[in-house]
């Protein structure tokens, strides 16, 4: 497995540009809301319906990565959405009140710059109490999926979240590639997951 590449969104006046963070290791890093104020942020239909807010955030975050495949003589295949549910309360514990969640995760893989990318985000109708991602990068090879790269990131009182972890494209084969990515947040009392996973096939190195 190859060491892992950490990308972050954020907006700069009107355009929304990538700004490396360098990790040696596959792990996290704190933060505010990656979106500046009034900035906009993927999804199904049904995961969009949260809220205007989160149909928003999907549009702009869709824009974005196609803007990268774009460059690339690319497209986007597919991505994928789910809605975040309470995590049961532990034996003996009491039951979290069943209030919606709010939020959506959309999951992405795709091609940009010789390398694949697994994208994700979760976007919240409201701030959060706690927002995290944990992503794997999977390649699928003769013997089964190899895990090509992962990361971890978090963020405090924010409504967004967003990851993008990488895998150089070592060679033109075709092969599946699948983002798998587990979310967890906390609102008030309540603990939040999801999980979800894109998978497309493609040549990944080459023009």
């Amino acid at each position: 497995m190859k060491k892992v590449r950490l990308l972050a969104a954020s907006a700069v006046t009107t355009l929304l540009c990538l700004v490396a963070i360098p990790s040696a290791v596959a792990g996290g890093r704190g933060g505010n809301d990656i979106y500046a104020p009034g900035a906009k942020k993927p999804g199904t239909a049904a995961v969009e319906a949260i809220s205007p807010k989160t149909a928003a955030d999907a549009a702009a975050f869709r824009n974005l990565i196609e803007a990268r495949v774009k460059a690339s003589g690319g497209k986007i295949y597919s991505y994928q959405a789910t809605q975040y549910t309470a995590v049961p309360a532990s034996k003996g514990g009491a039951t979290p009140m069943a209030f919606p969640s709010g939020c959506g995760l959309y999951v992405y893989v795709y091609k940009w710059n010789n390398a694949s990318v697994g994208s994700s985000l979760t976007s919240c109708t409201y701030a959060v109490n706690y927002i995290q991602h944990d992503s794997n990068l999977y390649r699928l090879d003769w013997w089964g999926w190899d895990r090509r790269a992962q990361g971890e990131r978090w963020t405090y009182n924010a409504s967004s979240l967003a990851l993008d972890i990488s895998d150089y494209c070592s060679d033109q084969n075709n092969n599946s590639w699948k983002n798998v990515t587990w979310g967890k947040l906390t609102s008030g009392s309540t603990n939040y997951t999801a999980t979800v996973y894109d998978e497309v096939y493609y040549a990944c190195g080459g023009s």
